[in-house]
């Protein structure tokens, strides 16, 4: 086995190996880092096989962060390819020149040992969010509970794409952040671009324009969907609109041949952890955030 430079020909093995950490469908955006000018990687090769994959470089879509990814085949852990791979990051780090740029990234929460070798990396994590999920069947009854709460938060809900309403879903999306909890600066402009045409937006329109949106995206698995955002203006929330999105989100991922919904929300966010319960969804997979300035050899830990 060794560790060399990561090419194009790797590409499917080192975003499937990096998914690993993720909560939830990452590959487009793995996929997306891996191409980037900014991004160095490392696979670890056996004999043709890439049994590893790391990755270090700027993420567009988060402001003044670097993102970090590593992944080790289930089947080749406990050889030292994990600490293997972190040592050519943290030489990537060092290289990357005196100024500090915090290095992120998120980790699904039901890896404690991923979590303690992030930390060995001097990975500290400063926040969590709490995964859900819901069974989706039948649209018809899931839209009519959605047209019901939009009536009641006096709005009508709109199904569109990024393709077609990207600008109007930055705008939306930014008129919602004020005051949601957050230790990420987001570039929304960033995100949007790199969200796929087909990715479905919700939004919800009232005599004033867009009083909220939601963007909901297929996660990877067979009829699986994930909510990447949900946020309402702040002139217009405590009407129940959040409530309308949500189930607006379930009933058109449904209609798309949806079977699933998955999501997650930052637990300091109460009125959402609440929100995701009323509306029947249950625990499933969430994330802890982990960030540093320096990467430590995991060796002298």
């Amino acid at each position: 086995m060794r560790i060399r430079g990561y090419e194009a020909g790797d590409a499917g093995a080192a975003v499937e190996l990096l998914d690993l950490i993720s909560a939830s469908d990452a590959r487009i955006r793995w996929r997306r880092l891996l191409a980037e000018d900014g991004v160095v990687a490392f696979v670890a090769d056996d004999g043709g096989r890439v049994l590893g994959a790391a990755l270090l470089g700027a993420a567009t879509d988060y402001r003044g962060q670097r993102a970090i990814g590593l992944g080790v085949a289930a089947d080749a852990r406990g050889r030292g390819i994990g600490t293997a791979l972190a040592g050519v990051l943290v030489r990537a780090d060092r290289a990357a020149g005196p100024e500090v740029v915090p290095v992120a990234m998120t980790m699904r929460d039901d890896l404690p040992d991923g979590l303690r070798f992030a930390e060995r990396l001097g990975l500290q994590v400063y926040n969590h969010c709490t995964g859900w999920t819901i069974t989706l069947d039948d649209p018809g009854p899931l839209w009519a509970a959605a047209q019901v709460a939009a009536a009641k938060s006096d709005v009508r809900l709109e199904t569109t794409t990024v393709g077609e309403s990207r600008a109007r879903f930055v705008a939306a999306a930014a008129e919602s952040l004020a005051g949601m909890p957050t230790d990420t600066p987001i570039d929304l402009e960033a995100f949007a671009a790199n969200m796929p045409d087909h990715v479905v937006v919700l939004f919800a329109e009232d005599a004033e324009g867009a009083a909220g949106t939601c963007l909901i995206r297929q996660d990877g698995d067979t009829g699986g969907w994930h909510t990447s955002y949900t946020g309402v203006a702040t002139r217009a929330r405590r009407r129940g609109i959040a409530r309308a999105l949500k189930l607006g989100s379930f009933a058109a991922a449904a209609e798309r041949g949806g079977t699933a919904m998955h999501g997650e929300n930052d637990d300091r966010n109460v009125p959402m952890l609440a929100l995701s319960a009323a509306v029947g969804m249950r625990r499933g997979l969430g994330y802890w955030s982990l960030v540093t300035d320096r990467l430590t050899e995991p060796w002298h830990s």
